[in-house]
């Protein structure tokens, strides 16, 4: 144990980074030398190494304590918050909760449940889900050249750049 363990009244025992089962978009760099990514949306997944104590993920702590404290379901709760969240960076293409997929906040999820139901909601996923996730370890689409703007595209090749 470390001292702020030590020193602390209550320890939630969350696991390490590497004993965490994680499911992620994969956010390409806004720039990069030969433009390999350019267009690239993929989900990508990290099985986890074998717990070596008694830990759990930090996501099922959050929903065991929400669950207790009566903040888990219903309107307000937090898979109504998990329905409306839009992702930070993705915008829409990010894991958000879609259509078919949102979850019903009247039930109770695992943590892989609501992982397969983000994937499946992806709008690039095909239709896949967390099995189909597992036997590649990432999902990836590629967006058409025409489909996403950088600095030096410009739609139909007409940049002008007025000199006054």
């Amino acid at each position: 144990m470390d001292e702020p363990a030590i020193l602390s009244d209550v320890l939630l025992p969350e696991h390490s980074a590497l004993e965490r089962f994680r499911v992620a978009p994969f956010y390409p760099q806004h720039q990069s030398i030969d433009n390999e990514v350019n267009g690239l949306k993929m989900i990508q997944l990290r099985e986890p190494v074998p717990t070596l104590f008694n830990t759990k993920h930090v996501d099922d702590i959050f929903m065991e304590l929400a669950e207790r404290i009566g903040i888990l379901y219903g309107e307000g709760g937090l898979y109504d918050h998990l329905n409306n969240a839009i992702d930070w960076v993705d915008k829409t293409d990010g894991l958000n909760m879609n259509g078919e997929w949102k979850l019903d906040v009247n039930k109770k999820y695992t943590l892989e449940e609501i992982f397969d139901r983000q994937i499946r909601g992806w709008p690039y996923s095909g239709g896949k889900g967390l099995e189909d996730l597992r036997k590649k370890g990432y999902i990836e689409h590629w967006k058409p050249r025409k489909e996403f703007y950088l600095y030096y595209y410009f739609p139909g090749n007409k940049t002008r750049h007025p000199i006054y």
